[in-house]
């Protein structure tokens, strides 16, 4: 067992080589914990190491890569897969302006030798090597450019972006691979796309698309011809379109690995790390509770308190001096009990909207220290 954060038993689900496992002893395991005592560039030895344990937990990307043979005869195969994830600072605020907080990303390739045993496979060693960026765009560029890399498109319940060629624009798209560039950002992303033309011949045909099939996000190339549709969108109360209206088309994928992500909340596919704030505002304590578990929902954290059965979350909005949060877990779902002041008591009159009710928690992930978030 790795521990120090690593699950124990942890397993990938591949769609060619079924379930594959880190080792659990051997040579394996001391090559593993080694390269999780590496650390990572300019990054606190305290958080990369949770982020290296983080990356083998819950990878937000894996891609099953191409095998390399095993010596004929001894029953031994070898496994490769590719992991991706983002990691950014649970204060980070994404939006059109800069980045307000570091964040960096790691595409990482693990090797697993496996062994038959009586039947039974078994993973008898490993190892992880691991490419760190300082951005997202440079992340997905990467990703973009290795031909190993195959990614599913993102389930029906995913956000879906438009991504719609003006009219100025159109021929970009005419005799290149742009179409399938677009698609394979945006499914890098975690979302779903449409690609759609604005120009004179089927300009009617795009905005009935867009009135009747309302995607999540909408993004224009160019801006010849759009100020109608535009309008349209943005007065459903859908959020502002946005525009990339650069006049060279070589630089346009560079920008989708950077606008995408960021339309998306840093994306839908890959992990939000949740960093302590980079400020000097000084937080109050949590609770001294029984720190049992931790769940990471979006760039938010609950802990467990084992002993009440209870999840505690932070309130950085801090309205009416609220600081904490209380919820109950029932089937799958966190449901709010109360708020909570900077000492712990709970409050009486706040009105509660709608939107802090209820928090699914089937795409939770949970770094293994629920402790480190008090």
């Amino acid at each position: 067992m790795l521990g120090d954060g690593i699950k124990k038993d942890k397993q990938y689900a591949t769609p060619s080589s079924g379930r594959l496992a880190l080792p659990r002893q051997g040579p394996g395991v001391e090559r593993l914990r080694a390269t999780l005592d590496s650390g990572i560039p300019e990054v606190p030895p305290e958080v990369a190491r949770e982020a290296w344990a983080r990356l083998l937990n819950a990878p937000a990307v894996i891609s099953e890569l191409p095998h390399v043979a095993a010596e004929s005869g001894t029953g031994e195969s070898i496994k490769r897969l590719l992991l991706a994830a983002v990691f950014k600072s649970v204060n980070e605020k994404l939006s059109d302006g800069e980045i307000s907080h570091p964040r960096f990303a790691v595409k990482a390739e693990l090797t697993l030798r496996l062994r038959l045993d009586g039947g039974r496979r078994t993973t008898s060693d490993a190892w992880l090597t691991a490419e760190w960026f300082d951005t997202t765009r440079a992340l997905l560029s990467a990703l973009d450019d290795d031909a190993d890399v195959r990614t599913r498109a993102p389930g029906t319940d995913a956000q879906r972006v438009d991504v719609v060629f003006a009219a100025d624009r159109v021929h970009w798209a005419d005799g290149t691979d742009m179409y399938e560039a677009i698609e394979r950002i945006a499914h890098l992303s975690g979302m779903r796309v449409r690609i759609l033309f604005l120009s004179g011949a089927n300009y009617a045909t795009t905005q009935a698309r867009l009135r009747s099939e309302q995607p999540t996000h909408l993004l224009f190339i160019g801006a010849n011809g759009i100020d109608e549709v535009r309008a349209e969108f943005e007065a459903r109360g859908r959020g502002p379109a946005h525009v990339l209206a650069h006049e060279e088309r070589f630089t346009l994928l560079n920008e989708f690995r950077e606008k995408l992500p960021r339309i998306a909340g840093i994306a839908a596919n890959l992990m939000l790390y949740s960093a302590p704030a980079q400020s000097a505002e000084v937080r109050p304590p949590m609770p001294a509770i029984d720190a049992a578990r931790c769940l990471h929902v979006n760039n938010r954290i609950y802990v467990l308190d084992s002993v009440e059965n209870v999840w505690w979350t932070r309130d950085d909005a801090h309205h009416a001096k609220v600081q904490f949060k209380t919820y109950a877990l029932q089937h799958e779902t966190l449901h709010w009990r109360a708020d909570h002041d900077a000492e712990h008591v709970a409050a009486t009159a706040k009105h509660k909207g709608s939107g802090t009710l209820q928090v699914p928690i089937a795409s939770a992930t949970s770094c293994g220290r629920p402790r480190s978030h008090l």
